[in-house]
């Protein structure tokens, strides 16, 4: 229900939710199981004046192997609080979040940056495929995207190869938690998977099958944009690591040139 799901969700969170109830209706795909979290933790440092936020970790009742991690926002006092990102991200293990006085502990600058730079190995990750030195990236989400990505696009000769861009996602903030042993961030990645016709293809092509909606023709292009929940941890010692909360599909365009 679209209209309901936007009074829970906003940015990244609502984009993706919504696209993929397009996606479902034009495959006559049936609902997923509804499930609800367990073991609910929130963590919000102090506020004097809106917006606010806070990120909640729980269980998922349905797997409760699987954790999950959602930052949710508030813009006012006579608004709702809604999920702005987040997702599940399998088996792994989160570390404790540093608290002060019953408060998440403030983040430095210099924890700030570390969660920037390991989002930006991310995001050169997803887009290329190489895997940085010293952090781990075996999250499952991450590579199931390089899989669709070397696999699973148009592959036809008059068609470019797949050429990726990775980033932030504006939509929203990056939030930075300080945790016992370095510092937590989360932020919604958002790539942009791009495929034209190629210049040196001469006259009109006729594409069949399942490509004939995706591919371009000529004098246009395609993007994929797709939606990346993430999770890093910069620990003051030892390996960081990228977690993922499973990629969704956030739009898809097919564009003049």
């Amino acid at each position: 229900d679209a209209q309901a799901i936007a009074t829970i969700e906003t940015g990244p969170a609502l984009e993706a939710s919504l696209t993929g109830y397009e996606l479902a209706t034009a495959n006559d795909a049936e609902p997923p199981e509804a499930y609800y979290h367990t073991e609910v933790s929130a963590y919000s440092p102090r506020f004097t004046e809106y917006p606010m936020w806070f990120v909640a970790t729980a269980r998922i009742n349905n797997d409760p192997s699987r954790s999950a991690v959602l930052a949710v926002t508030r813009e006012s006092a006579s608004a709702e609080w809604v999920v702005e990102q987040g997702g599940a991200l399998g088996e792994a293990d989160l570390p404790d979040i540093r608290l002060d006085n019953g408060a998440t502990a403030e983040a430095t600058d210099e924890q700030a940056g570390r969660v920037a730079a390991l989002l930006e190995d991310a995001y050169s990750y997803l887009a290329g495929g190489n895997a940085p030195a010293g952090v781990d990236v075996s999250a499952e989400s991450l590579s199931s995207y390089r899989d669709w990505a070397e696999s699973s696009t148009i592959q036809l000769e008059e068609v470019t190869a797949p050429e990726i861009t990775c980033s932030t996602d504006g939509q929203a903030e990056v939030r930075v938690l300080p945790t016992s042993d370095g510092v937590l961030g989360v932020a919604t990645g958002r790539c942009v998977l791009r495929q034209a016709l190629r210049d040196d293809v001469p006259g009109e092509m006729t594409l069949g099958g399942e490509l004939s909606a995706l591919a371009p023709e000529p004098g246009r292009s395609v993007e994929f944009v797709s939606s990346h929940p993430l999770v890093v941890h910069a620990p003051d010692d030892g390996e960081a690591a990228i977690y993922a909360g499973g990629w969704r599909w956030a739009d898809v365009t097919i564009s003049a040139d």
